[in-house]
């Protein structure tokens, strides 16, 4: 195997191999001249690659570039399955297996599962599943999954949060000898078993699915539990052992049944495979690459790690939240501050009361209206998510897209669409199977959808298009799981070019056109755009070429309402919400100019949203920084005043 990777190596340094059909191309050739036992995969020739080589292969052999072309790695793990505050709304997918608002067979919550929801495993393995493909991971987007978060104990969020970030300071010390196949120092490998068939018997196992005093017997044969031995038959005996995630125990049992009990560690793999109800394995849903690793013993304060992570070789440049309106007050957003969180996505679903009622929402538009504030008062970004169909009115529901971005009580900085779907166990499916509810069906959705990327402003960016809902999973509704897809296919047969960030980044572009010449990063100018949102004013610094089609980079500045309550933002204080660079992810400290990052734009962007702070009577900017950017931000000034970057101004 090493002969033949070495060969694709070789072609590739020597540009004889330029595009992944070319590589494909010679992979099936190469293969065949050595009858090789198994095709050669895109991480084995990554693994036979020099510290020198990898860049340049990476760029060929790399497997959807999308997940970093946008300029940083996004990580995304979700929190142990828990019951809403509130209880449950209509339409929501409610599962065992997962946190609300999850059906637990998408591809975040089966990594989750795989992992019993452990933050530390389950984020390190993401890291090395992103890195083996060939993308760079110095630059992380956490983005903490699972209902709403913020309702947790602290406790259980601090700790949480901690272990990612450990996560990611122990991989950064661990890449080089990844990248090598070297043996591992620096992470706890457990076990390291895999396609191991195991026979449990476990007594007394809280499941942690909110049922109490169920004593549970399992005797389970022939189980994969993706482990690294083969034929290897164990016998597991279990009592005892607590892996209760219902929020309403004490947090502090969870931590330790988690993090500190060996038992538990070395079997929560297994415990967590006795769950499944279904008769596909987990481990034939997820990607490969997967390490078995184990949670570390020791506990970890949260302003420690952070501290650690400012200067380790993977850095969290911002982290990401999923909340509801009503756990956004200024208790809960001050929490999210102090913990690292630079963007809230926000489950705003509808603007209409009476739809919240109909569905059992437990809040109101005015509690939408009062954490947008908030947060943005306080520098976090803000995604919306919204559903549109939950009454089928296509008409009503383009009314409402347009109040979202004409209605400065709204204004979102990015949108997520989820078409409502019918799922089995929702109270919405009992409504559908009596008649009462019909969601919108494929080309009713593509049909409006359309509508509403016509009428998207130049400084939101849509995130996504349409749930991460298995299709077997969906009862009614819409079954296309390229929804997204066949929107943007539509646009480009009515000749519309639709305005959001997404569509105009530059690292799309590339990737669209495959040929990184074609677009010079020296002919994008300067723009501005200013709006009101939220009592507060707005301004939207980007880089574009002239034509106002391809987005290298943009700022967003806000001058707050009066009515902001950090103690660190008086009404001299401006803060900058988002600094993105966009393009392929570049290391940090290297220098890209052709895909954007590091060529400049991220200083010449806030040096303008200085002088614009101080034409505007500012003497303070604030930054909302993401732990690993705050050494950025230092070498122009500014320096740490509570949860942010600040700098006196001239």
């Amino acid at each position: 195997m090493e002969k033949a990777c070495r060969l694709i190596i070789d072609d590739i340094i020597d540009k004889k191999i330029k595009s992944r059909h070319e590589l494909e191309k010679a992979k099936r050739q190469i293969c065949r001249d050595f009858n090789l036992l198994k095709f050669m995969s895109n991480s084995d020739i990554l693994k036979y690659t020099s510290s020198d080589e990898r860049d340049i292969v990476a760029n060929i052999v790399r497997k959807k570039p999308t997940r970093t072309i946008s300029g940083v790695a996004i990580v995304a793990v979700m929190c142990h399955p828990h019951k809403c505050p509130h209880g449950r709304c209509f339409y929501c997918p409610e599962s065992e297996l997962a946190p609300p608002s999850y059906t637990g067979e998408e591809p975040a919550a089966l990594r989750a599962r795989m992992f019993n929801f452990d933050p530390y495993t389950q984020c390190y393995n993401r890291l090395n599943q992103l890195n083996a493909v060939g993308h760079p991971v110095d630059k992380v987007e956490l983005i903490i999954m699972g209902g709403t978060f913020p309702s947790r104990e602290l406790s259980y969020q601090q700790w949480f949060i901690s272990q990612c970030i450990k996560a990611m300071i122990d991989f950064g010390l661990n890449l080089e000898d990844i990248n090598t196949g070297a043996k591992l120092e620096n992470v706890n490998t457990g076990l390291n078993l895999e396609n191991v068939n195991t026979k449990l018997n476990l007594k007394n196992v809280n499941t942690g699915l909110n049922l109490e005093n169920v004593n549970t017997r399992l005797n389970l044969k022939n189980v994969n539990t993706g482990l690294n031995l083969e034929n290897v038959n164990t016998r597991v005996n279990l009592e005892d052992i607590s892996i209760n995630s219902n929020p309403k125990n004490n947090d502090s049992k969870l931590n330790n049944s988690i993090t500190n009990n060996p038992k538990t560690r070395k079997t929560n793999t297994n415990s967590e495979l006795s769950k499944i109800t279904n008769k596909k394995d987990i481990d034939t849903k997820i990607s490969k690459n997967l390490l078995k690793i184990y949670p570390p013993n020791d506990y970890v304060l949260l302003e420690d790690v952070q501290r650690v992570n400012e200067n380790s070789k993977i850095r969290c440049i911002g982290m990401t939240f999923e909340t509801r309106p009503d756990y956004c007050k200024i208790e809960d957003v001050d929490r999210m501050l102090n913990m690292g969180v630079t963007r809230v996505e926000l489950g705003v679903q509808t603007t209409y009361d009476f739809i919240y009622k109909r569905m059992e929402r437990g809040h109101t538009v005015h509690d939408v209206i009062n954490a947008n504030k908030i947060l943005r008062d306080s520098g976090i970004k803000v995604a919306m998510h919204l559903i549109p169909g939950l009454i089928n009115n296509p008409d009503m529901d383009l009314r409402m897209f347009k109040r979202v971005f004409r209605d400065e009580s709204f204004k979102p900085d990015m949108l997520k669409i989820y078409p409502c779907l019918v799922t089995k166990g929702s109270k919405l499916y009992d409504l559908w199977k009596e008649g009462k509810y019909k969601p919108y069906e494929d080309e009713e959705a593509i049909d409006l959808i359309v509508k509403i990327k016509k009428i998207l402003p130049k400084w939101v960016r849509t995130m996504r298009i349409q749930r991460d809902i298995p299709t077997p999973l969906i009862e009614a509704g819409v079954q296309k799981s390229n929804l997204g897809e066949l929107v943007y296919n539509k646009l480009d047969k009515e000749g519309v070019k639709c305005q959001c960030i997404r569509c105009r980044e530059i690292g799309h572009k590339i990737n669209k056109s495959e040929d990184i010449s074609k677009i010079n990063v020296d002919d994008f100018k300067l723009f501005k755009e200013k709006y009101s949102a939220t009592k507060g004013k707005e301004i939207f610094l980007s880089f574009e070429d002239e034509m106002e089609e391809t987005l290298a980079g943009f700022l967003r500045l806000r001058l707050p309402s009066k009515e902001a309550h950090r103690k660190e933002v008086d009404e001299k204080t401006a803060i900058v919400r988002e600094l993105h660079v966009y393009g392929k992810m570049i290391k940090i400290g290297s220098k890209g100019k052709s895909a954007g990052q590091h060529a400049g734009f991220g200083e010449k962007l806030l040096s303008n949203a200085e002088e614009i702070a101080i034409k505007n009577n500012k003497d303070k900017l604030l930054i909302i920084s993401g732990i690993g950017a705050r050494n950025y931000y230092r070498k122009f000034g500014y320096e740490r005043e509570g949860p942010y970057m600040a700098k006196k101004l001239n």
